[in-house]
């Protein structure tokens, strides 16, 4: 009896620490951003003079431009686009506010004076607002206002905080780096 009594705490034990898991981490890295979803006017107007924008991401920390994507030149409706350069990967640290913003990049200066167009609102993202309904590889947000849709891949960070340039499998411990290469092989 004694033992079955052991047992059954170990058990709990595990049970608790299993499901208390899921929403623990150090935070997650977004690899890629890939667009679905965009206008190509606004008030009836085009947003660029060419008629397509140039689309690129910034990602801020509070209200402070902390990184940018790529610019992909001339997006056509109906079609997807991949972001993955220049200063991504982006971080999300727990417990920190983020906001992903979608604009038209105005390289020559010829609409509204130089200044990148607004395409989607600021999107707010946390490590909290994004897992709360499960850790997974990608997230689908919408600003539905807007028009736009995009989905965000992203890499879990369940080890201690490195930095961003470095590959997310020399961020974990021993234990979960093990486990983590072999998922990754699957």
């Amino acid at each position: 009896m004694k033992q079955f009594i052991q047992h059954s705490i170990c058990l709990l034990l595990l049970l608790s620490v299993t499901s208390s898991f899921a929403l623990q981490g150090d935070g997650m890295m977004i690899t890629k951003i890939i667009v679905a979803k965009f206008p190509i006017e606004k008030n009836g107007k085009k947003i660029d003079k060419d008629g397509f924008p140039d689309l690129y991401f910034k990602f801020y920390k509070d209200d402070k431009v902390i990184g940018k994507s790529e610019v992909k030149d001339n997006c056509k409706k109906n079609n997807l686009y991949v972001f993955s350069g220049k200063d991504m990967p982006f971080r999300i640290e727990q417990n920190e506010s983020y906001y992903l913003e979608l604009l038209d990049h105005d390289k020559d200066g010829a609409v509204r004076n130089n200044k990148d167009e607004v395409i989607s609102k600021r999107i707010p993202l946390s490590w909290q607002i994004v897992v709360r309904n499960g850790k997974k590889s990608d997230y689908l947000l919408k600003d539905e206002i807007n028009g736009v849709e995009f989905t965000i891949m992203v890499e879990h960070l369940d080890g201690r905080s490195t930095p961003v340039k470095k590959p997310i499998s020399n961020s974990l411990n021993p234990l979960t780096k093990n486990w983590y290469l072999l998922k990754r092989k699957c």
